[in-house]
């Protein structure tokens, strides 16, 4: 792969997407998304056909009332706003003391805006919660195929040990990865790791 990154926007119904792409075009497409861990496990196993390999990031095959209810109070807090850029990368410094800072800034510049009254905030649907609500997946991701990893973060505590017990019944091809000491966002606090851990699983499965 090309270590060539280039920062590119795209406009999709009415909205303007960062996105960076990185490497050869001629390989085959790997789409990284945030937020779409469990739609990718709803697309494999509504469309297997779509399919030849899955990997997620931090999340299982359902959201606890728990997680709904601290993701509604963590952006009741958001919603005040921060009073400047610096202010906010202070707030996130703070939140993943275990991201290199150039990440978390990357995240400012890009994921904030300034609002009518000046305070930064994120870039975000204000309906987002709506569809932030307890949620079970598992009938459709027990009918996954394809070779399928969860790469979870050993300091997380959104993937349980019974959920991550129930994936490996429910999933025989499934791979459970436990990063020790990492968090929510593994890809971002251990890159390295995270990209040998994926790199190991999808030469497994060409």
């Amino acid at each position: 792969m090309s270590a060539q990154v280039t920062d590119k926007v795209a406009g999709i119904n009415g909205l303007s997407i960062h996105y960076r792409d990185w490497g050869n075009a001629d390989a085959p497409p790997l789409i990284l998304l945030h937020g779409v861990a469990r739609v990718a496990q709803m697309v494999a196993g509504l469309h297997p056909d779509w399919v030849r390999a899955v990997i997620v990031e931090d999340v299982g095959a359902q959201r606890p009332a728990t997680i709904s209810t601290r993701r509604g109070e963590r952006m009741a807090v958001e919603d005040e706003g921060w009073a400047n850029a610096d202010d906010l990368l202070t707030h996130v410094k703070a939140a993943y003391p275990r991201t290199d800072e150039a990440i978390l800034r990357h995240l400012v510049t890009h994921g904030a805006k300034p609002r009518a009254d000046g305070r930064m905030v994120w870039k975000r649907d204000p309906a987002i919660l709506k569809g932030f609500i307890p949620t079970d997946l598992w009938t459709t991701v027990r009918a996954i195929k394809a070779p399928i990893m969860y790469i979870l973060g050993g300091a997380s505590a959104t993937v349980p040990v019974e959920t991550q017990l129930m994936l490996q019944q429910a999933l025989p091809q499934a791979l459970v990865v436990m990063l020790a000491g990492l968090g929510h966002y593994p890809s971002d606090e251990k890159p390295a790791v995270f990209n040998a851990v994926v790199d190991a699983f999808l030469h497994g499965v060409r």
